[in-house]
């Protein structure tokens, strides 16, 4: 890169920029003496900056001459967190007025110094030059000629005495300008799409997984996408509405020792605009998430692509501070002994969670399967037993960390000094007070993987071992991946086990301060990206079939594992149900099952939610899949007993009525034991024809292709070569006369054939009729009346002529 002074570069390219394609940067006087800032011009965009502070200050569209972003020269672009004292508690389980760390200093007032650009062919890279006091900082634009993308990282360095401590850095760009008719939209997040700015000013967005949100303007065609990704540290983003803007930061906790001449980089947030419809402009990140390598994996078990997994334990689970046990299985042989009737069901596989109650969500050592995951006769006898009625077995698989007695007693001890009231907001206190005694009788006093290996596991600033709940693994260890790599391929070529539900692999989000590790402190809390491409191939030697399952859902997370959970999800039936729900005056008021609830005065129906099934889809790396959740070990466990089943929570009929919905969908499904109780022969039902009809098995589906006159009913399309299968669900609290239209312009049907049509599931009449023959012009105007919580599968097929 040629680094030149600022009056040099400006008088440099503005010759270049003239005669040449690469972009002119000018300088503009606010008076006539005094440069206060300048202008880098590429091919469709100006970006503006302030020298004062170095501040990006505007990005302008030049096609139309419209500002997109602009704020006020005169903020901080950086703010850093440094030193400082963290607290001995864990991040989930802090007493009143502890908020992670005292005594820290924040460095902002960050002045500009210079800057520099290089033509790099396909992009222009400007990077901006910063300091404050000891510390230096760099934010490096790359902007595509060929798109209207920016993408921005940043460095952060020091050059002062001693040792300094990086916790995190806070970094502010323009607003985002709202013009009249404009719609936010956060693919995969906790809210409705298309959200009208008006109903949600004074409020802050969360973005989803995908780390993407939009401002986008239906009557003109043009969108503008912004987000953060990162491979190392997450961005943490947010939005907040504002009168007129989106107000866009994002915070990363970028945690490094760092000393004279050190500096730190992460990448990146991106700034995008785009023209066309919604769907084609979400459709521009799956092509981005190739070309940056991230890929969903191309060898895919069969298998994998449509799991039914019944999730359960082996032993008892512990509630109500031990008076309440849960135990459907309590022995391996009840287990054995049932699977007959799991896979009369319709499950086609078995997610084995940690033997309960110890260690349950830990490790207590993975080459010992009988006190890991369950006792006599045995994981191999389990295995075979399942393999031999067509059922695959995966283990739920535990990588944040060891147990044993010394924690338990910690953690029994920190979270019995806290008052109740104080972890209304998580689940995790009644977890420990629930598993710590069943952790202290039969727990190791010190876990031998502790013992022997210390340096394995993350450590506090004071020095001490790391921990949540468990004694924390790094991840980002080398020895560790080595470890918990060849534990997985035992378990594959000794028990021939067929998969891996990995869980919580961001559990531990809290720096690794251990002085030996040769990364940054930062860098261990997605140590688990790293594992897994390393652990895929290596397990796929073995066995080919194994299937990989993580309950981390982000787009990285889609690149070493073939499906990923729903968290993602369970707000939405609070949503669409929420008419039908029971609310037992026992139920702690702000604990909730679902992870996050949209602002008051936002809803979801059930064609909004076709449409955010859709925007997941897309955003998402081509071909990401979801292993969708009536009830799971997550929703059960955090909610009173009598209460924890959505059986219980919204009554059998919208039991019945979100398991069809979820089933009928692309991807996975799963279910907890006993969930289904009193619904054995619904579930039968629902999942026989999910494994049987061609069209759900072999189809592709599409969330928007139908058209469906009530936005009370739930409907998807799937097309195969034997036609298409239509399911239903009426969601609302009444029953309606749906029509049903599969337009020609997306279904293709012939006119002049003829197609029977019919519902293969509760036989209800078709245009009047329980079968219905029609020519392919009637396809676009069919009728079924749906009760409350009811649901119908329309099968379409051609008739062959004669």
């Amino acid at each position: 890169m040629q680094k030149t002074g600022r009056r040099d570069l400006l008088k440099g390219l503005f010759v270049a920029g003239a005669a040449s394609q690469i972009p002119a940067i000018s300088a503009a006087a606010k008076d006539r003496n005094v440069e206060k800032d300048f202008t880098l011009s590429v091919p469709g965009l100006d970006l503006k900056f302030d020298t004062g502070t170095g501040a990006w200050t505007e990005l302008i569209d030049t096609k139309t001459g419209t500002t997109v972003m602009k704020s006020s020269p005169d903020y901080s672009t950086f703010t850093l967190t440094v030193d400082g004292k963290e607290s001995p508690f864990p991040s989930l389980l802090r007493p009143p007025g502890d908020n992670g760390l005292t005594g820290a200093t924040t460095v902002s007032g960050f002045r500009y110094t210079s800057h520099s650009v290089i033509d790099e062919g396909e992009s222009i890279l400007l990077a901006v030059n910063y300091r404050q006091g000891q510390w230096t900082a760099s934010l490096l634009f790359r902007v595509s000629l060929a798109h209207r993308r920016i993408e921005r990282s940043f460095r952060i360095g020091y050059d002062g005495p001693g040792e300094a401590l990086l916790r995190q850095v806070d970094i502010i760009v323009p607003d985002i300008l709202m013009n009249a008719a404009d719609l936010i939209e956060l693919p995969a997040a906790s809210f409705p799409p298309s959200l009208t700015p008006a109903k949600v000013i004074g409020r802050a967005l969360g973005l989803g997984d995908p780390g993407i949100a939009a401002l986008r303007n239906p009557d003109t065609g043009r969108a503008f996408l912004f987000g953060t990704y990162s491979e190392t540290e997450s961005g943490r983003p947010r939005v907040d509405v504002v009168a007129g803007a989106l107000r866009f930061r994002y915070s990363v906790r970028i945690a490094a020792r760092m000393k004279a001449g050190r500096e730190v980089a992460w990448e990146h947030d991106f700034y995008w605009l785009l023209e066309g419809d919604w769907a084609s402009v979400q459709d521009e990140f799956q092509r981005r998430w190739s070309e940056i390598d991230v890929r969903t994996p191309n060898n895919r078990p069969r298998w994998a692509e449509r799991p039914v997994l019944y999730e359960t334990q082996i032993g008892a689970g512990v509630f109500d501070r031990g008076k309440t046990l849960f135990k459907p299985y309590p022995t391996t042989q009840s287990l054995i002994d049932k699977l007959d009737d799991i896979r009369g069901m319709g499950f086609n596989a078995i997610q084995l969670m940690p033997l309960s109650p110890c260690p349950n969500y830990a490790v207590y050592d993975y080459f010992d399967p009988v006190h890991q995951f369950c006792g006599e006769p045995g994981l191999k006898v389990l295995v075979q037993e399942a393999h031999t009625r067509g059922m695959h077995v995966i283990l739920d698989w535990i990588v944040h960390g060891v147990i044993d007695k010394q924690i338990a007693r910690q953690m029994m001890k920190q979270v019995g000094a806290v008052p109740d009231d104080h972890y209304l907001h998580t689940g995790l206190a009644d977890y420990v007070m629930n598993f710590g005694p069943p952790w202290i009788e039969s727990a190791p006093e010190v876990n031998p993987l502790r013992a022997q290996h210390p340096e394995w596991f993350m450590k506090l600033q004071d020095g001490s071992m790391g921990h949540i709940y468990t004694w924390a693994f790094d991840l980002a260890n080398p020895e560790v991946q080595k470890y918990i790599i060849e534990a997985m391929k035992f378990y594959v070529r000794d028990y021939d086990v067929d998969g891996f539900r990995v869980d919580a692999p961001t559990w531990n989000g809290f720096p690794n301060w251990d002085p030996k590790v040769p990364y940054r402190a930062s860098m261990s809390q997605n140590g688990g990206i790293r594992l897994f491409d390393l652990a895929r191939p290596a397990v796929h030697s073995v066995k080919p079939s194994v299937m990989f399952y993580t309950e981390a859902m982000g787009p990285t997370w889609r690149r070493s594992f073939d499906v990923n959970y729903a968290y993602d999800e369970l707000w939405i039936m609070e949503q669409l149900l929420a008419w039908h729900k029971n609310k037992p005056p026992d139920v702690k008021p702000d604990l909730r099952v679902s992870p996050a609830i949209p602002p008051e005065g936002l809803f979801m129906t059930a064609y909004l939610f076709r449409e955010w099934l859709d925007g997941r889809r897309r955003t998402m790396p081509k071909g990401s899949l979801t292993v969708h959740q009536v009830d799971s070990h997550d929703t059960f466990w955090w909610l009173p007993w009598g209460y924890k089943f959505r059986r219980q929570q919204f009554g059998p009929e919208g039991y019945r009525a979100w398991l069809f919905a979820l089933a009928m969908i692309d991807g996975g499904l799963m279910q907890y034991p006993t969930a289904e109780e009193g619904n054995e022969q619904f579930v039968q039902r629902v999942l026989t024809l999910r494994g049987e009809l061609p069209e759900l098995n072999d189809g592709v589906c599409d969330y928007l292709g139908v058209g469906i006159s009530s936005d009370a009913v739930f409907a998807v399309s799937w097309e195969s070569p034997s036609g298409w299968a239509v399911p239903l669900t009426n969601l609302g609290p009444t029953s309606v006369d749906v029509r049903v239209s599969l337009p020609h312009k997306h279904f293709a049907w012939e006119e002049d054939s003829q197609y029977l049509v019919r519902d293969v599931f509760n036989h209800l009449p078709v245009n009047g009729q329980p079968g219905v023959v029609l020519q392919g012009k009637d396809l676009e105007n069919l009728t079924v009346r749906l009760g409350s919580l009811e649901s119908a599968l329309l099968a379409v097929r051609k008739i062959p002529k004669v």
